[in-house]
């Protein structure tokens, strides 16, 4: 007791020094937390969601020439028929190009992901909010609909807890918002190219006829059988 009492005094009596050893150890702390959070969502689990040392991605090689290419939609629909080594398939894109929002009176260029009404539950990940996809999201015969991050939410609607279930404009059209994922989820493209995500099922004419290789576009994630090894 002694020694604390003596200690207090000596930092009253120092008041400059206590207040720039505080301030070290303050930024130490938070900075080294910072380095951690960043690397432990890059480096160590790069991929949220439960059991990632099962998923693989998959794509186009042709041996001869050294050439290898994302995945076309006839290609995920015949692999996705292998279910002695694969247990579950999905597949995402993003174009070039900026979407539009309409936020109020004006519009916010954003990017985001194209994916399969599966892509959620195959990686196992659970929104903040809502839900995720169903089957019969993104087909020519359902309403579109709309899964937005935690940040888009926060940023430019004002984390208003009314907007599931609301409809947004994006591109001049109508999107339904069922969910809203953490900021946690990046997933595929990053922080900034992973904003909303947008369900696609293939159509018959995507999916009939050969490998065109102007669609070997789809990033493509297996989640492999329990008995499969990668090999």
């Amino acid at each position: 007791m002694n020694d604390l009492k003596f200690a207090f005094r000596q930092a009253l009596k120092h008041k400059g020094s206590s207040l720039l050893a505080v301030l070290i150890l303050a930024l130490g702390i938070g900075g080294t937390t910072a380095v951690f959070s960043v690397a432990d969502k890059v480096l160590l689990n790069p991929i949220p969601g439960r059991n990632s040392d099962r998923l693989v991605t998959l794509r186009e090689v042709d041996i001869r020439h050294d050439s290898h290419w994302e995945v076309s939609p006839p290609l995920i629909e015949e692999l996705a028929s292998h279910s002695n080594l694969i247990e579950s398939l999905t597949y995402c894109f993003q174009g070039p190009e900026e979407r539009k929002f309409r936020v109020g009176e004006k519009d916010v260029t954003l990017r985001g992901a194209t994916v399969a009404p599966n892509f959620f539950g195959l990686l196992e990940l659970r929104p903040l909010a809502g839900r995720t996809f169903l089957p019969g999201d993104g087909s020519k015969e359902t309403e579109q609909t709309i899964v937005i991050g935690e940040g888009l939410w926060q940023q430019y609607f004002g984390g208003d807890a009314h907007l599931i279930g609301r409809n947004i404009e994006l591109d001049g059209k109508a999107y339904h918002v069922v969910g809203i994922m953490p900021s946690n989820v990046q997933f595929p493209f990053g922080s900034g190219d992973s904003q909303f995500w947008i369900p696609h099922v293939f159509t018959s004419e995507e999916t009939n006829g050969d490998s065109d290789p102007r669609t070997r576009m789809w990033l493509t994630i297996a989640r492999l059988h329990e008995a499969a090894t990668l090999s």
